[in-house]
């Protein structure tokens, strides 16, 4: 067992010290790094990893193919992360940005929140995910691992690019960690990381609005 989840353990810590690294050391622009570079670093390797293992690079999709029942989960659990995310701005004191309601800003944003939810639903939950529901018996306990290894992997992020320390750093980490199990379980319930893309992309999407 350990055999079949090293591998997979071993992939991710690449994807994340590479973009860690990346982060730290390099300042462009914001779709740059999520349209071009992160797609890269994240889905290029696990493609190749599954390829050369499997031969089947396809399943990182997800088999699911009742699209109702993908665009239903996507959304509504999609909504309800937006909903979510806004309650915390608002009791942070923040307000929204509306100078940044113009087409070209919102139409960039948008592109921008659904290529970095891509990149991450294919390493978190069509690849890892995926292959530890087929190792372990457990769902609940392997989205719970993924879960941690998504909210671990977006520590760099808060230190380094936001600013975060403290109990402000523990409360990103928290939320970090529920929009994973959210997503995993979308995954479990639909196998399609269309899906959790959907959900990714509505809170990604939705955090880009306020004055910071």
């Amino acid at each position: 067992m350990t055999k079949k989840i090293l591998p997979l353990l071993l992939v991710w810590g690449l994807i994340v010290f590479v973009w860690s690294g990346y982060r730290y050391f390099f300042r462009n622009p914001e779709w740059l790094e999520e349209i071009i570079f992160k797609p890269l670093v994240f889905i290029v390797p696990v493609i190749m990893f599954t390829h050369f293992r499997t031969r089947d690079s396809q399943v990182l999709l997800g088999t699911g193919k009742n699209w109702n029942l993908i665009f239903k989960w996507g959304v509504l659990f999609g909504l309800l992360l937006v909903g979510e995310s806004l309650l915390i701005w608002f009791l942070k004191g923040k307000t929204i940005d509306i100078y940044k309601f113009s087409l070209p800003f919102v139409g960039l944003q948008l592109i921008i929140s659904l290529s970095t939810a891509f990149s991450e639903e294919i390493l978190y939950r069509g690849f890892l995910l995926e292959r530890m529901d087929k190792i372990f018996k457990s769902h609940i306990l392997n989205n719970i691992i993924v879960a941690v290894l998504f909210s671990a992997a977006h520590l760099m992020m808060g230190i380094a690019i936001l600013n975060y320390r403290g109990q402000e750093l523990v409360s990103y980490q928290w939320l970090m960690f529920i929009l994973g199990f959210a997503n995993g379980f979308i995954y479990q319930e639909t196998r399609s990381t269309v899906a959790s893309t959907i959900t990714h992309t509505l809170w990604n999407f939705s955090n880009t609005f306020f004055i910071i």
